[in-house]
Formats: structure tokens, sequence, C-alpha cells
């Protein structure tokens, strides 16, 4: 893949761009199509787009709040589309901004003596918010009957 998107881009930051453009070609086809194997359609678009926003936000704090708003993104898509490869791509960009802030905030360094800080608490905050927020994600689209059977009418 690689060397195709190099290939056709001239390498750098056009490889990402020309990334995202055929994971929204892919995209397009894939809303296209209702059939089954259109799922590789949904799963090739996710990879694509969230690899070339991957590459670009991968930094800083605030590069990483837009992968959590992109994995929610993705979650809506999924939503939308109705199919789980874009729920479980959302869920591994709101994993992945998770492990940055669990890494970032549970170490503090008091910049006049050198001395670091361990708040070892912090990672079990950010996880537990993280699972909090999947489960309500997931019970967001069951509604309101969430843990009731569906209910039959017998016809007589």
């Amino acid at each position: 893949w690689y060397f195709v998107t190099d290939l056709v881009s001239g390498g750098g930051n056009w490889t990402t761009v020309v990334t995202l453009l055929i994971g929204l070609i892919y995209l397009a086809i894939a809303g296209a199509s209702d059939s089954p194997s259109s799922f590789w359609w949904h799963l090739g678009a996710g990879v694509l787009i969230g690899g070339a926003l991957l590459n670009w936000w991968h930094n800083s704090d605030t590069d990483w709040a837009l992968i959590a708003v992109a994995g929610l993104v993705y979650v809506w898509i999924a939503y939308g589309t109705k199919r789980s490869s874009w729920a479980v791509l959302g869920a591994i960009g709101l994993f992945l901004s998770a492990v940055h802030y669990a890494s970032e905030w549970s170490n503090e360094t008091i910049t006049i003596t050198g001395i670091t800080d361990t708040r070892g608490w912090v990672p079990y905050a950010v996880f537990a918010f993280l699972g909090f927020l999947l489960v309500v994600l997931g019970l967001r689209r069951r509604g309101g009957a969430a843990g009731e059977p569906e209910r039959i009418q017998l016809k007589s």
C-alpha cells in the first residue's frame, strides 16, 4: 500500500492525502452498496481514513482530542450505516486517546525542582470514564427498551 500511494503521490504528506481520498472513495462505494460483502469496503474506508488522521494527529493533547472526536464520529457513522466495523474502529480511536491521556496526566513534573510526582489513580479514572462512555454509546442505539425483552403479539 505504501509503495502504491508513494508512487502516486510523490511522498511526504501527499501520501496521507491520497490515503484519505482513497478512504473517502471506499466510503462512497460502501454507501452505495447494501450487500453483506460491502463490509470490506466499510472496513477499508475506516482503516484508511483513520490511518490518515492518526498520521496527522498524534503529537499534542489537541491532536489526541481530535482523534477522540473522530472516534465519536466513527460511532455515529456506525449508527447510520448499521456496520459494526465503524463502531469497533471508533472504540479503538477512543482507546488510543485514553491511553495517551492516562499516560500524560499520571505524571507531573515540578519544573523548579525537577521532581516527578506520579498520580497512580489517573489511569483508573480515565479508563473508567472510557468504559462508561462505551456503555452509554452502546445503549444509546437501543433506546429506552434496553435490557427488556421484545414483546411479541400472539394472533388469535
